[in-house]
């Protein structure tokens, strides 16, 4: 059986398992967001910042509402300071649900420049 080679831009949202962790990064499956460039893509790795149900006012936390085509089910925070680059492999990235608004990923992409110092 040939399988289907999935390809993922900035803005999707995918749902990854982040486990095995150390310390305080992310663990669990939950959604995350693609953050990197589609160029690196290629290489089989994506650069991913999690998603988290728990809001909490801290910067580099980006709200992002549910609606049918993120796919995320509750209100929730992207965490910019969260960042990991994942193997595309599909025992990392279960699934793609869907796509943040462009909107969302223009603020998402100011927290990075924060988080990362980037001026």
């Amino acid at each position: 059986m040939i399988s289907k080679k999935i390809s993922y831009e900035r803005g999707d949202v995918v749902l990854v398992a982040f486990s095995p962790v150390v310390g305080s990064e992310q663990a669990d499956t939950r959604p995350a967001i693609v953050v990197s460039n589609e160029l690196f893509h290629r290489l089989r790795i994506v650069t991913v910042a999690a998603v988290t149900s728990r809001k909490r006012a801290f910067p580099g936390r980006v709200s992002i509402d549910p609606d049918s085509s993120n796919g995320i089910s509750k209100p929730s925070d992207v965490l910019a300071f969260q960042l990991r680059t994942i193997s595309t492999n599909p025992k990392r990235i279960l699934k793609k649900l869907g796509k943040i608004a462009p909107e969302d990923l223009k603020r998402l992409d100011v927290a990075l420049r924060v988080v990362l110092k980037l001026g």
